[in-house]
């Protein structure tokens, strides 16, 4: 120790701004304070250990004289009452400061204060409880910088030496979940709790460290040398103006400290963990002096409330008891901010994920010794049992519907099934016929079906609904992304038994509709998994863009929602030039045939469409007063509000608050990057798509589309939010929206078209099918509506074309029908459109029939000729 002629006093200034009152009678603490020309910061901690120090306690102020300018200790004899004050001859640097002050001190326990720290009331009760564990050598809070951040939650040490703060820059920069009890491998000694006899039987600081810097981590190994341990104890963090005491030539100094504590203990650094590459490493290297690590899982959605904060209860008395092990729960929800901070100051880790997909986990779990899963012990309805049901609900709801009038096949999906035709055919179109976009992907996956069992419009409908199940799967694989289990059954639910005009979408062989919605949620499975990744792999960059391509090259439309999730992950990848271009050339190879057609054919897709009636603003308002209503059957097919003009818009009320609910809890969830993706592409998505003119026809709800799996994934997000305080067995809770939603939205959508159901739905079109087999007649002209679905279900036994002024779909089977006289061709119409002037032959040359809504003119000649 120290023994140098030192001057010894206690301040008395007259006028005192700090007074150190807490030493009447034997202290308990000697609270020894060094200070090297330090400035009027002092008087700050020794104000605050006034103020908040209720124990009996002297302070020490040992004042080492700098190389020029005024003694602290000046400052002090005018400015303070009560401080003991000793004023070495020389610079006895940190170390040995604090070995005069100990050695001067009356207290049993000792506190080795940085003259820059600032404590806070209750500060110094549980450092010194700490000390009651035999274990326990040195006992050191958490410390702060002046604005509130973490600078530092223990420390570790590496095998060259160097030291990196826990929360600081280095390790877990300012994470807060750092801050809990546990041993560590040093603290920086700006604020130590320690026995006064246990420090002079070590021998103090090493002197060897004078002037500064590593004396503390040299104490700290011998300590540990020793069996005990250094104890972070975070009940109450302190205030630490990190720096502001010290020389500016702190970094030679050191350095050259750094040298002497590798020199001193090389065969111990040895065996020290090196700077880690990764998250995993780093927690290895802070759980080093863990003995066994034990990791207890607590979804709050397969818990419930009372069973999930028992969970917490339990491992924070875990902890507790076992101070030596590291004892984590692993949960997607933060506790109340009391809970948590107890939890926390018993000793246990508390670690929150967004989403039970957060690659977290697994780290988490590779790093635990043991690993417990709290789950409900019994569930009323289990996941499995939901799927299962939902899945039969939602295949006979589309079966009835299919049998309504709603099943008829409209001309519009007649295309699909007859361009099969064509493909196998060999035509191969890149386009929908008669349009410079939308690719007829379903016609392509019909036609092997085509090739064996001919025309069947149920199975040519179901495509539809095969795409509409595997969207709901990767809408369920979307919401486990950002949130749990439970938000992944209410999303995928929700989407599986779509209702209104969408349900009727989902029995629709429209091309490239539940295919483009498909594409568009996996693209945002895709583009999570890369926002969250600090170092993509290309492969998956080049697949998100290949989705993003692909899904413009399907319906241009798929770009308002596509485009926002690019600039999202571009966003986040900013800096990675590779990420720009492996998502660039993705997206060109996935719409290339369509450039190439384009280019082959002096790009038709540039020239603008037709005009449409309406502004940039109407068709903006329309998306929230119409399309959307319409889309989830609030509206029908005139736009009135169902059930009534009040329940209609408050029900469409409530969805709305729902997907802000859902925007907010995401905005505001901590966890990965990714959670931004879903309000960003909720945002942007109405605004990019009022930049389409078509789009603003909202009577059959069908570009609802567009935004409607994300409008869902929000709503599950906020369901799982709101019910989540209440229950947590995701069955039970998606059964119970699933039900709400069926009967509130479906219900009345289906309860008319099963109350009209009498029979096949396209009997008509079959019996003009089977009247013209009778004729002999396999060529047919006539409206657009009519034509197509007879010439679909007709197989390849009849040949369609349309009055010229209709879209013209398929230009060979116009000049097939063109070239054919006019006595073998028949002519058909719908009720709704039928104009005898537009006939091939006089009126009086045609047997005319109506079956249903078709009306058929068959040449007299050909029906004669069948009567024979």
């Amino acid at each position: 120790m120290t023994n140098l002629r030192t001057v010894i006093e206690t301040t008395a200034a007259p006028s005192a701004r700090v007074v150190i009152s807490g030493a009447d009678g034997e202290p308990l603490v000697s609270i020894v304070v060094v200070t090297y020309g330090t400035g009027p910061i002092v008087l700050d901690t020794l104000a605050a250990v006034a103020a908040h120090t209720t124990v009996p306690y002297e302070v020490i102020v040992v004042d080492n004289p700098p190389s020029d300018g005024a003694r602290t200790a000046e400052m002090l004899r005018d400015t303070t009452r009560g401080v003991i004050l000793l004023t070495p001859p020389e610079n006895l640097g940190f170390g040995g400061g604090n070995n005069l002050g100990v050695d001067t001190a009356r207290g049993s326990t000792i506190c080795l204060l940085n003259p820059d720290v600032i404590v806070g009331d209750g500060w110094f009760a549980p450092l010194m409880t700490a000390l009651d564990d035999p274990v326990v050598a040195i006992a050191s809070p958490a410390f702060l910088d002046p604005d509130g951040t973490l600078q530092e939650a223990g420390q570790v040490v590496y095998d060259d030496g160097c030291t990196a703060a826990i929360g600081g820059p280095e390790l877990f920069t300012g994470d807060p979940a750092q801050v809990f009890t546990r041993d560590v491998d040093y603290a920086s000694a700006a604020c130590w709790v320690l026995r006064r006899d246990d420090f002079l039987a070590t021998g103090g600081f090493d002197e060897r460290y004078r002037p500064a810097y590593f004396e503390d981590v040299d104490y700290a190994m011998r300590v540990e040398q020793a069996g005990q341990r250094t104890r972070l104890v975070v009940d109450v963090p302190v205030v630490h103006e990190h720096g502001s005491a010290g020389s500016s030539e702190a970094a030679a100094v050191a350095e050259r400290s750094r040298d002497t504590l590798r020199t001193t203990w090389r065969g111990e650094l040895a065996a020290r963990p090196a700077r880690p590459d990764d998250r995993s490493a780093a927690i290895d290297n802070r759980d080093r002096l863990a003995g066994r690590r034990s990791l207890t899982i607590a979804w709050f959605a397969d818990c419930g409330r009372r069973r999930w904060e028992q969970a917490l209860d339990d491992a924070a008395a875990d902890a507790a008891r076992r101070p030596r092990d590291r004892i984590t729960l692993l949960t997607d929800r933060d506790p109340t901010p009391e809970r948590a901070a107890a939890a926390r100051r018993s000793g246990l880790e508390i670690v929150v994920v967004a989403t039970t997909a957060d690659p977290v986990v697994q780290r988490r779990v590779d790093h635990a010794d043991d690993v417990r899963r709290i789950r409900t012990p019994r569930r009323l309805v289990r996941p499995a049992v939901i799927v299962a049901a939902a899945l039969v609900v939602g295949l006979v709801v589309r079966w009835l519907v299919l049998r309504s009038p709603a099943g008829i096949i409209t001309a519009d999906e007649a295309y699909t099934g007859i361009q099969s035709f064509e493909i196998l055919s060999g035509r191969f179109p890149v386009v929908l016929g008669g349009t410079t976009y939308t690719l007829p992907l379903e016609s392509y996956l019909y036609a092997p079906i085509a090739a064996v069992l001919g025309a069947n419009v149920v199975l040519l409908k179901l495509l539809a609904t095969l795409s509409w199940a595997l969207a709901s799967v990767a809408l369920a694989a979307a919401a486990l992304r950002l949130s749990n289990r439970r938000t992944a059954l209410v999303a995928g639910l929700l989407c599986w038994f779509t209702p209104g005009a969408l349900l009727l979408i989902s029995v629709s062989a429209y091309a490239a509709y539940a295919s483009g919605m498909l594409v568009s949620i996996v693209a945002f499975v895709v583009a999570t998994t890369l926002i969250d990744a600090e170092h993509p792999r290309r492969g998956m960059a080049v697949l998100f863009g290949a989705l993003a391509g692909f899904g413009f090259w399907l319906h241009p439309m798929f770009t308002a929602s596509l485009l926002p999730m690019v600039g999202v992950v571009l966003w986040f990848h900013r800096r990675h030039i590779g990420v720009w271009i492996a998502v660039t050339v993705g997206g060109l190879l996935g719409c290339s045939p369509f450039l190439a057609w384009n280019a082959a054919n002096a790009w038709p897709s540039l020239t603008a469409p037709a005009d449409v009636e309406g502004t940039y603003g109407e068709r903006f308002r329309g998306f929230f007063v119409d399309l959307l209503p319409r889309a989830f059957g609030l509206r029908d097919l005139a736009l009135d509000w169902q059930p009534n003009g009040v329940i209609g818009p408050l029900l469409y009320v409530g969805l709305l608050a729902l997907v802000v609910v859902g925007i907010v809890v995401l905005a505001r969830r901590p966890g990965p990057r990714s959670r931004v993706l879903l309000p960003v592409v909720l945002i942007a998505v109405f605004p990019i798509m009022a930049l389409f003119e078509n789009l603003i026809f909202a009577n059959d709800g069908r570009y609802g589309i567009i935004a409607f799996p994300f409008l869902l994934l929000a709503m599950a997000v906020a369901v799982d939010e709101l019910m989540g305080r209440h229950t947590a067995r995701a069955g039970g809770v998606a059964a119970v929206v699933a039900l709400v939603w069926i009967v509130g939205l479906i219900v009345p959508t289906v309860a008319p078209l099963v109350d009209d159901t009498d029979g096949d739905p396209n009997a008509s079109v079959n019996a003009v099918v089977d009247r013209l087999d009778e004729v002999g007649i396999d060529r047919i002209y006539g409206s657009y509506w009519a034509v197509h679905p007879v010439d679909f279900v007709g197989d390849r036994d009849l040949t369609g074309a349309v009055f010229p002024f209709w879209p013209i779909r398929f230009p060979e089977r116009q000049r097939t029908v063109g070239a054919t006289p006019p006595e073998q061709v028949a002519v058909l119409y719908l009720t709704t459109d039928e104009d005898p002037t537009q006939l091939l032959l006089p009126v009086e040359a045609y047997e005319r029939s109506v079956y249903g809504d078709f009306v058929l003119y068959v040449p007299t000649s050909a029906a004669a000729t069948a009567g024979n």
